[in-house]
């Protein structure tokens, strides 16, 4: 549908993605008029999340799994190692159940656990 709106303008998948995910409480004309916006701002190159309009922007970022990058940037690190402690205390230290929540394999886990020196704390 984007195509239509925009024949001559490529979409990331990343955008494709988020605009299908996108509730459009104004139907066809709003993703017309947001397609017709961001293929105008891309000026060539393909539409990106930062060539949305900021309402639907903001919309996207409270969409479940997605994570936005902030400003000042992560430490990636310290994030994989709060999100295994997290996993962890969730299923009250149930590593099989971790993997699931985490979306890893129990291989992956365990050498995570092994690579961030997680094995001794409790998760109960």
């Amino acid at each position: 549908m984007l195509a239509e709106f925009a024949p001559d303008v490529r979409w990331s998948a990343d955008v494709r993605a988020l605009l299908a995910a996108y509730a459009w409480p104004g139907n066809v004309a709003e993703l017309k008029r947001v397609a017709e916006q961001a293929a105008h701002l891309a000026t060539g190159g393909a539409v990106a999340v930062e060539h949305l309009p900021i309402h639907v922007q903001e919309q996207i970022e409270r969409i479940p799994g997605r994570f936005v990058l902030p400003p000042e940037g992560i430490q990636l690190d310290q994030v994989e190692q709060d999100l295994i402690r997290q996993a962890l205390a969730l299923t009250h230290g149930n590593k099989t159940q971790a993997t699931r929540l985490l979306g890893l394999s129990r291989a992956t886990l365990l050498y995570r656990l092994d690579k961030y020196e997680l094995n001794n704390e409790e998760y109960a």
